[in-house]
């Protein structure tokens, strides 16, 4: 019995020494299964030069630039010329793969693009500009529920009178609304305002209504702002009718 425990206690204790060794981030074992974290420089220039410099999907810089990758690991890059203009670029942008156990150079020729080129993205750009034009065009129009047929004002006598005619452009019933006039200086100062309801208090859908607004003449009005609100407040979109096409 005595001879089989010696043998339990030395088996214990070969294994707890094989363990510690394993564990030992120092041992040749763990060494070698560690991965390596080294990495190599590859210098990255281009023609022309001060080109952006995209590695695996981050900005590194401009050209000439040195780029750390992983050995042995392919890595996506990507280069772009600056560009002078908006409507179209003067060179193609190019891809490729970083794949080098070493330091390494890669010199990139960025290839200009051809007149046609050229010609078909400031369409496109041009085709762009114009449906954001409308898109924000539509969203404006959007929210406009009365058409400024005309409007205008004058002096008369005390009084600075505005008057105008607009028409309900919803398809809805619109009841109390006022005109808002405000009077500035010719460099934009406020001076006043006054308001008054349409003549019709109930306007139909379709209907149009005319209004006037009285408010005490000052000899420094030059110019006049006209919007419309509700009696108890709220604003209501209105635009002139040359304003309404997109």
């Amino acid at each position: 019995m005595k001879k089989i425990g010696w043998w339990i206690v030395a088996a214990i204790v070969v294994i707890a020494v094989w363990r510690s060794f394993s564990n030992d981030p120092t041992s040749v074992g763990a060494t070698a299964n560690r991965p390596s974290t080294a990495k190599v420089d590859v210098q990255i220039t281009s023609d022309p030069s001060g080109a952006r410099v995209i590695v695996a999907g981050r900005y590194v810089g401009t050209t000439p630039v040195t780029v750390p990758v992983v050995p042995d690991t392919p890595t996506s890059y990507r280069v772009e010329a600056p560009e002078p203009y908006d409507d179209y670029n003067l060179y193609k942008k190019y891809g490729g793969t970083i794949n080098t156990s070493e330091p390494t150079a890669i010199s990139v020729w960025l290839e200009r693009t051809s007149a046609e080129e050229q010609a078909a993205q400031r369409q496109e750009a041009e085709a762009r500009r114009a449906a954001a034009a409308r898109e924000a065009c539509e969203r404006r129009l959007a929210s406009v529920s009365l058409i400024i047929e005309s409007w205008s004002w004058s002096r008369s006598y005390d009084y600075a009178i505005a008057e105008g005619r607009v028409t309900n452009r919803t398809n809805k019933t619109l009841e109390n609304i006022m005109a808002v006039v405000e009077f500035e200086t010719s460099d934009g100062t406020f001076i006043t305002s006054d308001d008054a309801l349409l003549d019709y208090q109930v306007l139909l859908p379709g209907q149009s209504a005319p209004f006037k607004v009285y408010a005490r003449y000052n000899p420094a009005m030059a110019r006049a702002r006209l919007t419309f609100r509700e009696f108890w407040g709220g604003q209501v979109g209105a635009a002139r009718r040359q304003d309404l096409s997109c």
